[in-house]
């Protein structure tokens, strides 16, 4: 599914979609949507079906070894429906409302690796348990990388696949601009470089298997570049039990200002090429008593 934003949506104005049939194979079949408001095209959409296949290959990334959302370091903080989404993507234990209507959860995912996980936790860290914002990795410029758990707040058993589909596209979208812009006015930056706009350019998602929106799900971001005001992202999700269930990249304007000629505004880092680390079945739960005697000491 591959989307492009055109123009800015209105929330309370009607909006139309005009699908157009482009190919129906035996095994594939491909649609565009375009969206209009007000007489203007603000959405355009392609997007592939596949019928269900049953083929021996099966390759995957290994889920991130990460505890599972039960494990809290922080408070969980109720996002109120008045207040702006911009201010809670720092806060690292959150239940958040949508629209006033729907309710999601989203919890810090630690990493079992005591050095992996100081490193990501600048972000959390920033907030004390005060709710004041504060700098406890000031000197740290943390990398552009996020893992988080999230699910829906309601059973939606009954509901079609597509609707589990459907929220994996609205949170890859609606989580990963914030999530991963930690180097640049988080920790070391912060107070040092300005955000003057940011905005959703392109959003493709692909789905390798069914999911359950419902259940918890492991969202693991990253930004590899950012340059000439534009930003990429890529991602991925996994279910608790470590089946990668879907891919997605992301496009977003991305325009900064320096405010501080110490700014660290070119950064650079590592990159570590994957190596296989187990073959056979995949699926292994993350929720196991014996993870919650293993707890790195921050």
């Amino acid at each position: 599914m591959h989307s492009y934003f055109l123009l800015a949506g209105k929330y309370d104005t009607p909006l139309y979609f005009h699908v157009k049939r482009l190919r129906d194979g035996r095994s594939f079949a491909s649609r565009s949507v375009l969206a209009k408001q007000d007489g203007n095209a603000i959405f355009s959409l392609t997007c592939s079906f596949q019928k269900p296949e049953s083929r021996p290959a099966n390759i995957q990334y290994k889920m991130p070894d990460v505890y599972p959302p039960e494990y809290k370091h922080y408070e969980i903080y109720d996002h109120k429906n008045h207040e702006p989404h911009g201010s809670i993507f720092l806060r690292p234990d959150l239940n958040v409302s949508i629209f006033d209507k729907y309710k999601f959860e989203s919890r810090t995912a630690t990493h079992k690796d005591p050095e992996i996980c100081k490193v990501l936790e600048a972000v959390p860290d920033s907030y004390g348990s005060n709710g004041e914002l504060k700098s406890r990795h000031g000197d740290e410029t943390g990398p552009p990388y996020n893992l988080r758990w999230f699910r829906i707040n309601e059973n939606l058993e009954k509901v079609s696949k597509q609707v589990h589909f459907l929220a994996i596209a609205f949170m890859s979208d609606f989580w990963a601009p914030c999530n991963v812009s930690v180097p640049y006015f988080w920790g070391y930056n912060e107070g040092k470089l300005e955000l003057s706009m940011m905005t959703t350019l392109d959003n493709s998602v692909w789905f390798h298997s069914d999911l359950r929106s419902d259940e918890w799900l492991l969202f693991e971001s990253e930004s590899p570049t950012v340059v000439g005001g534009r930003q990429l992202i890529k991602g991925r999700f996994y279910t608790s039990s470590g089946r990668y269930v879907a891919s997605f990249t992301q496009e977003n304007v991305y325009r900064t200002k320096v405010l501080k000629p110490d700014a660290r505004s070119r950064l650079e880092y590592s990159h570590i090429l994957p190596k296989l680390v187990e073959h056979g079945n995949i699926d292994k739960k993350v929720d196991s008593k014996n993870d919650f005697k293993k707890l790195p000491k921050l």
